[in-house]
C-alpha cells in the first residue's frame, strides 16, 4: 500500500506541454471503474453480455447532467446510479434502454440529483463498440472521424469544441439529425451564438461546414473551433468532423 494512497480524497493532476499538444487522459481504478471526463467522450467494445463501468464527477449543483450512449456497431444499455459502482439492469437509478442510441438527462430539479460522484454502467446487449460521453452545461470535444451523438429539448444549444490536427488544411463539420431539424454554427475560441458565430449551415435537415486554409478567417493549429448546434425543436443528432 501507498502511503500517500487517500481515500474519499481529490487528487490533482497536471499535464505539461513542451510542445504544442493534444492529448486525451483516463483513469482507471483498482475497482474496474473509468473515470470520464465532463465533455471528452471515451470509446469502448463489448461483447455481448459484458459490461463496463465509468463514473463522473459533478460538483455544480445547478447544472443538469447529459449521458449519451453511442453505439458504433451492435446495441448496448445504458445505466445510471449514485450508489452503485457497477449499476445494471438490477440496480441503478437511472436507465434507458432504447435500441440504438442512450440518452439519459438528469435535470437540476430532480430531487436525486446533486454535486458528487455518478457511476455508469454500459450493458451490451450485443457485440458492440461505442462511445460514451457525459457532459453539464459545458462543451463535448470532437475527435476528427469519431460521431458524437447528442439530444437536444427545442430552443437549447449544444456546444462542441473541435481542435485541427497540425498540417491540416481543412475539415469538414456534419451535423445529421434522426428528427428534429438542428442548425449549425461555427466560430474560433468563442461560444457561437445566433447574431454573433463566423460561419453557419441552417439548411433545412441535415447540415455541412467545409473550412479550408484559404478561408479569410482560417485558424491554424494549436488553436479551437467552438461548434454550437441550436435545436428549434426537440431533435436528436450525430456531429461527427473529418
Amino acid at each position: 500500500r501507498n502511503e500517500a494512497h487517500c481515500v474519499e480524497c481529490v487528487y490533482y493532476i497536471g499535464v505539461y506541454g513542451w510542445s504544442a499538444s493534444n492529448f486525451t487522459i483516463v483513469a482507471t481504478t483498482s475497482t474496474g471503474v473509468t473515470t470520464l471526463q465532463l465533455g471528452v467522450p471515451a470509446a469502448g467494445r463489448l461483447s455481448a453480455g459484458e459490461r463496463a463501468a465509468y463514473r463522473v464527477f459533478v460538483d455544480d449543483a445547478s447544472d443538469a447532467l447529459r449521458v449519451t450512449l453511442t453505439p458504433l456497431t451492435g446495441d448496448a444499455d445504458l445505466f445510471v446510479s449514485t450508489s452503485t459502482q457497477h449499476p445494471d439492469a438490477a440496480s441503478f437509478t437511472w436507465a434507458s434502454t432504447s435500441a440504438g442510441d442512450d440518452l439519459l438527462y438528469i435535470s437540476a430539479s430532480d430531487p436525486r440529483f446533486g454535486t458528487g460522484v455518478y457511476f455508469v454502467g454500459v450493458v451490451a446487449v450485443s457485440n458492440s463498440s461505442y462511445t460514451l460521453s457525459a457532459v453539464t452545461s459545458g462543451e463535448l470535444r470532437l475527435f476528427h472521424g469519431r460521431p458524437q451523438r447528442a439530444s437536444l429539448p427545442a430552443l437549447e444549444w449544444q456546444y462542441f469544441v473541435l481542435s485541427v490536427p497540425f498540417g491540416a488544411t481543412a475539415f469538414t463539420l456534419t451535423v445529421t439529425p434522426s428528427f428534429g431539424d438542428p442548425d449549425l454554427y461555427l466560430s474560433v475560441d468563442e461560444r457561437p451564438t445566433l447574431e454573433a458565430h463566423t460561419w453557419s449551415a441552417t439548411a433545412s435537415g441535415g447540415d455541412t461546414l467545409t473550412l479550408r486554409e484559404d478561408d479569410a478567417h482560417w485558424c491554424a493549429p494549436p488553436c479551437a473551433y467552438r461548434a454550437g448546434v441550436f435545436a428549434w425543436a426537440a431533435t436528436n443528432f450525430s456531429a461527427v468532423a473529418v
